[in-house]
């Protein structure tokens, strides 16, 4: 999985012990990234970067975000 490029979504919060945030792949992996708090509920895409004792994987951010989850898709423009 090293070296792949992953969609994660960021969840509501950060991981406790490194205060890195915390999301999932489609596959419920947790990755671990650095970034602001503006990416929570947010798809981005993640480079795997290694693996992680219990709490899944490093990754970092390759390409921004993907999709704002309060976006249903409609303008209001």
């Amino acid at each position: 999985m090293v070296g792949k490029t992953k969609g994660v979504l960021i969840e509501g919060r950060r991981d406790k012990s490194s205060g890195l945030l915390l999301g999932l792949t489609t596959n419920y992996i947790p990755v671990l990234v650095d970034g602001d708090d503006c990416l929570i509920n947010k798809r981005i895409l993640c480079r795997i970067t290694g693996a992680l004792d219990h709490r899944g994987v490093a990754g970092e951010i390759v390409n921004g975000i993907t999709k704002d989850l309060h976006d249903d898709g409609r303008n209001s423009t």
